[in-house]
């Protein structure tokens, strides 16, 4: 095997490679499918947004486009520009692969996770995160586009953002605290396991009398 671009080439690659656009199949499909919804929705936005449009049937109910667009893709809007911020982060790190005749099939696995992660920190990352804020301007779409493409970034930015919380209003000690205590009730229940001190009375009711005083279970 040799290296190109700091890829790894082989024979499996080689020939993997000729068949990647049948692995990758599926992940193009959900690409296509993202983007064709995220395009609807926009249709359906501006369809809903004229003048000549009326909300309504003549029967009073809500219109079909008029459901859609507030009932369902409303809600939907940051999960699909998630996704496809996945979809396309997965493409083009494969395409680059491919296009270097590295790519192994048999390490391609795990993208619907990848895509399912992204479309859920996506649509968290909106729900979370006022864009008015942080950046103003930035449209729904954009913001869960963009998180669904750095899914490792962002879920790093909410990591340390646990950590500053924790360390602000001192609660590593608690999360800590249920660890220490573990310790030190396999510590008193390796010293009761002694034989020298199960047979000896004194020393036995000394270790339980210090084990109730630190709140320790036997």
């Amino acid at each position: 095997s040799t290296k190109v671009n700091g890829h790894q080439v082989n024979g499996r690659t080689l020939i993997d490679t000729q068949n990647s656009s049948r692995a990758l199949f599926w992940l193009f499909f959900a690409t296509i499918t993202l983007a064709i919804l995220a395009v609807f929705n926009e249709v359906l936005v501006s369809w809903t947004s004229d003048k000549a449009f009326h909300p309504t049937t003549a029967e009073g109910a809500p219109s079909l486009a008029y459901f859609l667009k507030e009932h369902i893709f409303h809600e939907l809007t940051p999960f699909i520009w998630g996704a496809l911020g996945g979809c396309i982060y997965l493409s083009m790190r494969l395409y680059d692969i491919a296009l270097n005749r590295a790519f192994d099939r048999t390490r391609f696995h795990g993208w619907v996770l990848r895509v399912l992660l992204a479309s859920i920190i996506g649509a968290v990352t909106f729900y979370i995160i006022n864009p008015d804020k942080v950046a103003p301007g930035i449209s729904i779409e954009a913001l869960a586009f963009l998180a669904g493409l750095g899914v490792k970034v962002v879920y790093g930015a909410f990591e340390k953002l646990i950590d500053t919380i924790v360390e602000k209003f001192n609660l590593d000690s608690l999360r800590r605290a249920p660890s220490d205590k573990a310790k030190v009730r396999e510590y008193f229940a390796l010293q009761l396991s002694d034989p020298k001190v199960a047979n000896d009375p004194q020393k036995r009711d000394a270790i339980v009398s210090m084990m109730k005083e630190l709140g320790v279970e036997a």
